[in-house]
């Protein structure tokens, strides 16, 4: 008798895990070695805060063992009332160290005194910062934190060639800054000799309208003065009405009159202050000052 193929499906097996009983417990650790919390508080006295920073004396504590020599410490009462930064000085024992005060900004005033059972706890410095110097006007020219005195400064340079007339002309016509101004001088520089027995011609500034100077201040090119190439005819001082806005503008006029200088040529130089520059470095410096003084 043969065997019978009968082509059924074996069902798949069922594997059940049965855990086995729990193991003992292993053996607690060791305590780490000089676990010591960063905390402790003032026993058996009082203190007070020194007149001025300085060396406190002993000062008693529940455990000192987690301090060490030049630490900074903050102790403070339960309320924050009386308060004070120290550094360690010595650690004389496992319950005393003797502190210095530093009296930083949170600390209370000199002489209150710090009560039994107030708070110590690790601190930190401050800083210590120098502000940069007050920044002042400086005319020396010396190399220290100031301001140049000729901050902003700046020359204007307009050529003009004489004719041989006493016709009143405007070398300088509407010229616009673009920037906040002050006229701080001005005068002619011979380029090419002028010419003309006798010549001479008065000038004087505008701005907008207005004649530079309180007194205004002129110009008086003269052919005897300005014989030599490179000679600087200088203008009267100009003191008041000589400041402009960005958009103000500044002409230069030879008046109608005098005598005629036949020839030559040469440049009016105006020496200007661009105020913007100075009130900028100004609001600089009295930055740097209100900052000083904070710090």
């Amino acid at each position: 008798m043969s065997a019978t193929n009968c082509a059924c499906p074996c069902p798949d097996p069922t594997v059940t895990e049965i855990p086995g009983a729990p193991g003992v417990d292993g053996a607690s650790g060791a305590d780490g070695a000089n676990c010591v919390n960063a905390y402790t508080v003032t026993t058996t006295a009082s203190f007070n805060l020194p007149g001025a920073p300085g060396p406190t004396g002993l000062v008693n504590v529940a455990v000192s063992s987690w301090m060490v020599v030049g630490q900074i410490i903050w102790i403070s009462d339960a309320l924050g009332t009386a308060m004070g930064t120290f550094k360690v000085l010595t650690i004389p024992s496992s319950t005393g160290v003797t502190l210095n005060w530093l009296q930083y900004p949170d600390d209370s005033a000199p002489g209150t005194p710090i009560t039994v059972g107030s708070g110590v706890t690790p601190s930190g410095i401050i800083p210590t910062f120098t502000p940069p110097a007050d920044l002042t006007n400086n005319t020396t020219g010396a190399a220290v934190a100031a301001l140049a005195a000729g901050v902003g400064i700046l020359n204007l340079s307009f050529n003009h060639t004489w004719v041989n007339n006493t016709l009143a002309v405007e070398p300088v016509t509407n010229f616009v800054l673009g920037f906040k101004f002050k006229i701080i001088s001005w005068a002619f520089v011979t380029d090419q000799i002028l010419t003309g027995g006798g010549g001479s011609r008065v000038c004087n500034m505008e701005i907008q309208t207005t004649d530079v100077g309180t007194v205004p201040s002129t110009c008086t090119v003269t052919t005897a003065g300005a014989a030599t190439q490179g000679t600087v005819v200088a203008a009267t001082a100009v003191a008041g009405a000589n400041t402009g806005s960005a958009t103000d503008s500044v002409s230069i006029e030879v008046a109608a009159g005098g005598t005629a200088i036949t020839g030559g040529s040469g440049q009016f130089i105006i020496v200007v202050q661009n105020m913007d520059i100075a009130d900028a470095i100004t609001s600089l410096n009295n930055s740097v000052t209100s900052i000083n003084a904070t710090l």
